[in-house]
């Protein structure tokens, strides 16, 4: 059943864009490109990893071949801490340095710096849009004077300039945390700070939703990731008086549903929304039925393997799930138990899964084989830790952010 009060904080939403040409069509009736992808969600971009969990959908499934072998290929020293790297269609990667405000790196891909841009969010995520243009958080400051954060919500940079190309000013919210971008129809570029937003190609707002802009930052918030998909953007927001929910947008800004609980996760092909609670997993159809619910404790964000296998990772073990009937599989067990946070699992074109603990990179099969580990030690008796959002594929190569180094894996 759907919240009242939610449902009248997703009716404020004002769009002056739209998500796609007809919002009642389902992902299923969709065209889908070669690796999974809703096209109607954005334009294709050609690029081996442009965003967080690589597409719209937040699958976290590349369309090339990942690495095979535990050969470290080269590091390239930064302070990281949260930033997920995105990989351009001639090999660059763009990562964030952590610092005050945050530095875009372009970092080539034998490992040397190609530019760099200052001012930009600390913890921010690049994502590449269809043009080459790469977008990310901008950096917020607090003014007391006014009890408000403002800065720049969102970045645009020239890939060729390596200049802004415009910056959206507004009540930005504390740069906290990571907001992952995500690719809509028509340029519009979907993210969350202090709310939920939508900027046009152009730098003009789109909407700007759940935020109380008029005081501190203290209004709704939203789920780092959204999910486009059919028509739909997807995701789970709150605020301060403990109300959540998760909500369904269609192209004219209206709820196209909406269910008690934040969720986050992706789209399937199909359309169907699998998205992580405090409590398992749910499987909610592209009308906000709740088709499922697995119960379970999730330490990672669930991805969809190249037959549409859902894994996901939980306090011990990675486990497999059918996303029909939710039956699951032990992929591998007796993992190091984690308290607290998610971590990342990624997946390439033919199902061997990419994960982390802390220290520790490790390549397995579908089926739970063992392929390569990596331990991240620096040779000089130091050890570089990964964060929740840091894993992109490239073809024969894992890039790793770490807290001390952006790590180039495989030969």
């Amino acid at each position: 059943m759907a919240m009242t009060s939610f449902t009248a904080a997703v009716a404020l939403f004002a769009c002056g864009g739209h998500l796609a040409a007809n919002p009642q069509d389902d992902a299923s009736t969709k065209d889908v490109s070669a690796d999974g992808t809703v096209l109607d969600a954005a334009k294709p971009i050609a690029a081996p990893w442009p965003m967080v969990a690589h597409d719209a959908r937040r699958t976290s499934r590349s369309s090339v071949k990942g690495p095979r072998v535990a050969h470290i290929r080269w590091r390239y020293p930064m302070t990281n801490s949260g930033s997920s790297p995105a990989v351009a269609a001639d090999g660059t990667i763009f990562v964030t340095n952590q610092s005050s405000p945050g530095t875009l790196l372009a970092i080539h891909s034998d490992g040397t710096l190609a530019w760099s841009l200052p001012g930009v969010g600390p913890y921010a995520s690049p994502m590449i849009g269809a043009d080459g243009t790469i977008y990310l958080d901008g950096s917020s400051s607090y003014d007391p004077n006014q009890l408000k954060w403002p800065g720049d919500i969102l970045v645009a940079v020239d890939p060729v300039t390596h200049q802004r190309k415009w910056a959206y000013a507004d009540y930005a919210g504390v740069d906290y945390s990571d907001n992952a971008l995500t690719p809509g129809q028509d340029g519009i570029v979907f993210g969350v700070r202090s709310g939920i937003y939508g900027i046009h190609p152009d730098g003009s707002l789109a909407f700007h939703l759940g935020r109380n802009r008029q005081g501190p930052d203290n209004g709704d918030t939203a789920t780092p990731r959204l999910a486009v998909s059919g028509g739909l953007v997807i995701g789970g927001i709150g605020n301060d008086k403990n109300e959540a929910g998760t909500f369904a947008l269609t192209a004219d800004g209206a709820a196209a549903w909406t269910l008690d609980g934040s969720r986050e996760g992706l789209v399937a092909t199909d359309g169907t929304f699998f998205g992580i609670t405090r409590g398992g997993l749910d499987a909610i159809s592209p009308t906000g039925v709740l088709l499922w619910h697995l119960t379970l404790a999730p330490r990672s964000p669930p991805i969809e393997g190249p037959t549409g296998t859902i894994y996901m990772r939980t306090e011990t073990e990675i486990v497999s799930i059918d996303p029909k009937s939710s039956a699951t599989q032990t992929v591998v067990g007796a993992l190091p138990v984690k308290q607290q946070g998610l971590y990342p699992l990624v997946i390439d074109s033919e199902g061997v899964i990419y994960y982390v603990d802390k220290t520790r990179v490790t390549a397995i099969g579908a089926k739970g084989n063992p392929i390569f580990y990596v331990d991240l030690s620096d040779g000089d008796g130091g050890t570089d830790y990964v964060d929740t959002t840091s894993l992109a594929l490239s073809e024969g190569v894992l890039y790793v952010a770490a807290y001390q180094h952006l790590i180039a894996i495989g030969l």
